[in-house]
């Protein structure tokens, strides 16, 4: 299992094992893997998407007493910094147990041990930092949370509060000063003050919809007031709802009534904070940190930090230092630096944290995450250096260091449009070059998003595919069908056995396509899927070949294969159900996994399990049976099949990937590659994690791994990892063939 940090001993030893390995030429191997496994398999390991994943020296006076991975947690939906800079974040969920992580000068420094997911609303002062939990509550009843006190410091304990309150819903914000708790209750429009110490209340006061919340030099207490507050969706708010009216207004902490200071029209504000001139801070609305003079009877705004519209504006989707996000924070430290906390807009999928000096001219440094569970697509034209996540673009440098290989360069996603990115789990994107343009094609999931490159960094919906199972007999989809609010109804069956009359309307499978080309989901637009629209029960795996040529499977056997029909005037992919093809299914497969089909060369993969396969493995897994079909469209035939051991374990293959020469199985808890021939599927060798990348994770996903061959016989291999999140990248020069074939290695011992 995975670890957080090494003993000094044995790190020393894996050190020196990684010198004599390199002193025999094989540098890029990880040190704790024997070399006789794979001698002729020659890469260099890297990584992106996450700011950090080094080894460094845990030091005390002036000794190393630890190793530690530094890292950026999942995700930030909650930010609190003290006085020293110290920027404490939350987080909803961390699968290492970074709940509430510390980082200070761009470097990890520590978290509350033990901790796996905190409320959105955090609070530090000079002894504790502050957050919520949720309470355990019965199934289907509304969450209720509880104030909880951490120690600051490297791996910080709990500080028991004994008899703690209980909130109905979540805290809506927190703030501590002078040995007092202030929180915000939207469930009661109450603000409580409890004493830090013994968490007695000593005072209460009514406040509309109390959100984030923060005290002034002169000890007035600043409210956003969110008047769609929902305490049972607290966390899902974000800069990015267009419903997030709000205003912020001036209370007095002794009497707890609004001094009339205010200021309305504040849409879209997420976080407040004071700097120690007592400017107030303001993030959230038009993707900036707005700025107030509140000395005077009213505030003024006095200066913004950031771009207005910020990564959206022109030109669109473009990184830069003033270009913000997702604003979900905002704090200041003694000295006057200021801090932003930005996420992704899906809450799971990253944080964006920077710290600008006090003018706000210039960006200290920055950390972010933006790659839990997921992997990337390749731009075919950018022979592998530029690469795309669900919602970024990095450009690689495979000549840089581990950790620098990667430049942030865009921002794909855009609040102007429908985008299916803000709401579903998309994790796995195939870049294809059609009729010379750029297209994003997104899966697995409830849906197929595909996407076309619009100005600067952005895409712009251009379809959706609903292949996932019909309703169900009681009325709904198997899957959540809360998105989109424009999907098409049908009559419901029968709700008695006798009587013919249909049932209340139900969802159905449909197709859209942006036919006025806004890049919005008009009802008109969306057509329901007849003559084999209900083909599948489940969707077990999809692909997209080099044509635009849309492949499906499931159902056991099933394969269905949706050919490109064109475009339209707006240049999106034109599909259309009723001219699906059927292929007969192979009867090497008793039922098929996934599928990948080489357009190029009428090559198809399949995995799946051999007809009456008994034995126990993962209903993750690829299957035992990975079979190379040549001339797929007109005589399939079996070029070769690889069995491939899947353990009921952790250890099981989840994902591969074919590119030129090679294909590459992902193993899901050992994190490493297994590489084989697609010539003649013998074994090759094996990809894993090198020292100076870090300790990995595993990979979750079914589409977990994407390679890519380059112009020059070389391959960019790309793989999830979501332990410590990130993309791992591999590069894997042009190298021979080992002959005679190598034998496997172990699948559970390194």
């Amino acid at each position: 299992m995975p670890l957080r940090t090494l003993t000094p001993r044995y790190v020393s030893s894996l050190l020196a094992l990684s010198l004599s390995l390199a002193a025999a030429g094989t540098e890029s191997l990880r040190a704790d893997i024997p070399p006789d496994l794979h001698p002729t398999m020659k890469y260099t390991a890297g990584w992106f998407g996450n700011s950090m994943n080094g080894v460094h020296p845990v030091m005390k006076n002036g000794v190393q007493i630890d190793t530690y991975y530094e890292y950026v947690q999942k995700d930030g939906n909650g930010l609190a910094v003290g006085p020293d800079g110290t920027c404490y974040v939350g987080s909803g969920w961390d699968e290492t147990g970074r709940g509430l992580g510390f980082y200070k000068n761009g470097h990890d420094v520590g978290h509350c041990v033990g901790l796996s997911a905190v409320g959105p609303s955090l609070a530090v002062d000079d002894k504790y930092v502050y957050t919520c939990q949720n309470m355990p509550t019965p199934p289907g009843s509304p969450l209720d949370f509880t104030v909880v006190r951490w120690n600051q410091g490297w791996d910080a304990g709990p500080a028991p509060v004994q008899n703690p309150p209980i909130f109905h819903g979540y805290v809506g914000g927190l703030v501590a000063a002078k040995h007092k708790v202030y929180v915000g209750d939207p469930a009661s429009n109450m603000v409580l003050v409890f004493d830090r110490d013994t968490f007695q209340l000593l005072q209460k006061f009514p406040v509309h919809a109390p959100w984030r919340m923060t005290i002034d030099n002169d000890g007035k207490l600043w409210v956003i007031n969110r008047k769609e507050s929902d305490p049972n969706k607290g966390s899902s708010y974000s800069s990015e709802d267009p419903n997030s009216t709000a205003q912020v207004t001036q209370y007095n902490t002794w009497t707890g009534q609004p001094t009339g200071k205010n200021i309305e029209n504040m849409t879209g504000a997420t976080a407040v904070a004071v700097t120690p001139d007592n400017t107030l801070l303001v993030a959230g609305p038009n993707s900036q940190v707005l700025e107030f003079n509140i000395s005077g009877s009213q505030p003024v705004q006095s200066g913004a930090l950031g771009v207005k519209g910020g990564v959206y504006s022109d030109p669109a989707g473009v990184m830069g230092p003033d270009r913000l996000f997702g604003l979900w924070g905002v704090g200041c430290d003694k000295a006057g630096n200021i801090y932003t906390l930005g996420r992704l807009p899906n809450a799971d999928a990253g944080l964006d944290l920077r710290s600008f000096t006090p003018d706000g001219t210039k960006m200290n440094w920055q950390l972010y995450n933006v790659a839990f569970t997921g992997v990337c697509g390749v731009d075919p034209a950018s022979d592998g250096l530029d690469v795309y996540t669900t919602a970024t673009h990095f450009h690689l440098d495979p000549t840089k260091p581990p950790g620098q290989q990667a430049e942030w360069k865009g921002y794909t996603l855009s609040t102007a449009y429908d985008d299916g990115r803000f709401t579903q789990g998309w994790n796995a994107p195939m870049l294809r070059r059609l009729d010379g343009r750029l297209y994003m094609y997104l899966h697995p999931g409830d849906y197929i998003g595909i996407f076309r490159q619009g100005p600067a960094e952005t895409f712009i919906p251009s379809g959706i595919l609903d292949p996932t199972p019909p309703p169900l007999p009681t009325g709904g989809h198997a899957h959540d069908r809360d998105w989109p609010p424009q999907q098409p109804m049908r009559p419901g069956p029968p709700t008695h056995p006798v009587d013919t009359t249909p049932g209340p309307p139900m969802e159905t499978n449909w197709m859209w396509r942006d036919e006025n080309g806004d890049g919005k989901m008009q009802p008109s637009e969306i057509k329901v899927m007849t003559n084999g629209g209900d083909l599948f029960s489940y969707i077990s795996g999809s692909w997209v070949d080099n044509k635009g040529d849309i492949w499906l499977c499931g159902d056991h056997t099933k394969i269905a294969h949706l050919p490109l029909q064109g475009f339209d005037a707006h240049q999106n992919p034109v599909y259309d159900w009723t001219k699906q093809i059927l292929p007969k299914a192979p009867p090497e497969l008793g039922d098929i996994s996934r599928i990948q089909y080489d357009s190029d060369h009428d090559v198809m993969y399949l995995s799946g399990n051999p007809p009456n396969f008994k034995e126990i493995t993962s209903g993750a897994s690829f299957g035992p049976l990975l079979i190379r079909y040549d001339h797929w469209s007109t005589n399939p035939t079996v070029k070769w099949q690889i069995k491939v051991a899947q353990p009921a374990s952790d250890c099981f293959f989840p994902a591969f990937s074919v590119a030129g020469d090679r294909v590459f199985f992902m193993q899901r808890f050992m994190s490493r590659i297994w590489v084989y021939s697609s010539i003649d599927g013998t074994f090759v060798g094996t990809i894993t994690p090198t020292q100076k990348t870090g300790m990995s994770g595993w990979c979750d996903q079914s589409y977990g791994i994407q390679a890519f061959e380059r112009k020059d016989g070389s391959y960019c291999v790309f793989a999830e990892d979501d332990y410590r999140p990130k993309v791992r990248f591999y590069y894997v020069p042009p190298q021979p063939q080992p002959s005679p074939p190598l034998p496997l290695p172990s699948l559970t011992n390194p």
